[in-house]
């Protein structure tokens, strides 16, 4: 992800394809700089977003890019 101006923190969902709403795994501090899903399954195909929170106040959700593992 590119950071966003003013951006404190990152709240990140993840859905998979079967999933309508996405559930929020995180909040990654931004001086922590970096977030490792552990929980995934070998060719699921998942979904994730983000939210920025900071000195601006809370973003929309971000556009959901897939990944498949």
């Amino acid at each position: 992800i590119t950071q966003q101006e003013g951006a404190k923190s990152y709240e990140i969902y993840k859905r998979n394809i079967s999933e309508n709403n996405p559930l929020k795994l995180t909040v990654v501090d931004i001086a922590k700089g970096s977030f490792l899903d552990s929980d995934v399954k070998k060719e699921t195909v998942y979904f994730y977003s983000i939210i920025a929170k900071g000195q601006y106040g809370i973003s929309d959700r971000s556009a959901e890019k897939f990944v498949k593992y």
